[in-house]
């Protein structure tokens, strides 16, 4: 069977919803619509220039991504095919089926967006996906490991009707000061099992006060645990291009559970 074609106005994420409303068919030439176009294209691996203007290379990517999906050549874009193209973020922002626990919930979500593999576009913490997780902020200042971790314990959460004591936020200082506030902040050196779901923080070397990076536990095995983190890259740098796995270790890392 095929799989299932998401629609946009079915979306429960109401802002991304209203990115992917298509008013009028956008076309070529130059305007905001054909860099979402130029953008959603990259999403789907067929990648033009992003500069908004849509020209001969735009069209080329557009005729590739319709020969892959068996979709009539077309030049331009309607509803229907820009869902087409936004199926990605939309399979993410489905609603998962509810685990036995938050946690379990939360790690179930995590997988979810992993597995359309999140990435910026167009820019340094720019792109479909940074506005999804950020809730429509983007640009070089709006680094978006936070915003990517709070949103899917949050999402989960309000599935299972539970309370979390995490926050909505897109500062790993908050989420820490927060989690302090709430009794639920443990350091890595004195942690024995980590509960799936609770979130890390990676802590700054130069203060005992800040901390940079942020994500969620998928499992721990021994000293080392697995991770699901936005904005990072092969090298676990805190202000990478990607959502992805990685291994770390759990006695250099700060925790925050997801309820006291």
């Amino acid at each position: 069977m095929p799989d299932e074609l998401l629609t946009s106005a079915a979306c429960v994420d109401k802002r991304l919803a209203k990115e992917l409303l298509v008013a009028s068919s956008i076309g070529q030439g130059k305007s905001k619509g054909a860099r979402l176009v130029q953008e959603y294209l990259w999403i789907n691996g067929f990648k033009p220039t992003i500069d908004g203007d849509w020209g001969d290379g735009t069209q080329a990517a557009l005729d590739a991504f319709c020969d892959a999906k068996r979709l009539s050549r077309t030049s331009s874009v309607d509803q229907s095919l820009m869902d087409r193209m936004a199926q990605p973020l939309l399979r993410a922002a489905k609603p998962v089926a509810p685990a036995a626990s938050l946690g379990a919930t939360v790690v179930s979500c995590a997988l979810q967006q992993l597995a359309e593999h999140p990435i910026e576009i167009g820019g340094a913490n720019a792109g479909p996906w940074v506005r999804f997780y950020m809730d429509g902020n983007e640009g070089k200042d709006w680094l978006w490991c936070a915003g990517f971790a709070t949103r899917i314990v949050l999402s989960c959460a309000k599935i299972l009707g539970q309370s979390t004591a995490i926050k909505r936020t897109y500062s790993c200082d908050v989420l820490a000061m927060s989690a302090k506030a709430a009794g639920t902040f443990r350091k890595g050196s004195a942690m024995g099992a980590i509960p799936p779901g609770s979130l890390f923080l990676v802590p700054s070397s130069k203060s005992s006060s800040d901390w940079i990076h942020t994500g969620i536990v998928l499992e721990q095995s021994g000293t080392v645990v697995r991770t699901a983190e936005g904005n990072t890259n092969s090298g676990g740098s805190s202000n990478g291009f990607e959502a992805t796995q990685r291994i770390r270790n759990a006695t250099k890392l700060d925790f925050v559970l997801l309820q006291p």
